[in-house]
């Protein structure tokens, strides 16, 4: 299995904001299937990757299934990936996603994948808006998103 859920844990991770924000962490191993004609893992993975990284990460304030059943959605919007250093079959990566500042209705999500020893393989900045699925129209940014940015883990 690609990543380690089992191994997921949160931390404190300072925000572009200045304040502590809530950090999850989770182990990706790269698959035979992630890598591309040139032997490295393909741009598109990280894509999937950073999905299950933002998805993971709500879900401990407000699921996808909650947003759904309210009729809202979250939306990406923007993405910058810069890739540091090329990641190769076998390796072993942490995956760590915090919201790092926010406005009235969108967010800024900020993601690394980090090696042993700290090395960081790729950065990613990804805006995130939500929308009324009905309307197709931004919304304020839900409650529990606001909380979800509002410090570090306590828990």
């Amino acid at each position: 299995m690609p990543i380690d859920w089992a191994g997921t844990r949160w931390e404190s991770r300072r925000g572009r904001d200045g304040a502590d924000h809530a950090a999850l962490v989770t182990r990706f191993r790269v698959a035979g299937y992630d890598i591309d004609v040139a032997g490295i893992v393909n741009n598109a993975v990280y894509i999937r990757w950073l999905e299950d990284l933002r998805t993971l990460w709500m879900a401990r304030w407000l699921s996808f299934e909650d947003c759904i059943a309210r009729g809202i959605s979250p939306v990406l919007v923007r993405i910058e990936i810069d890739y540091r250093v090329p990641l190769r079959f076998g390796d072993v990566v942490e995956g760590k996603v915090w919201a790092t500042s926010r406005a009235r209705a969108s967010a800024l999500i900020e993601s690394e994948f980090v090696g042993d020893g700290g090395r960081v393989y790729a950065h990613s900045i990804q805006t995130i808006a939500f929308v009324d699925v009905v309307r197709g129209r931004p919304i304020r940014l839900p409650d529990e998103f606001r909380v979800a940015m509002a410090g570090a883990v306590s828990a």
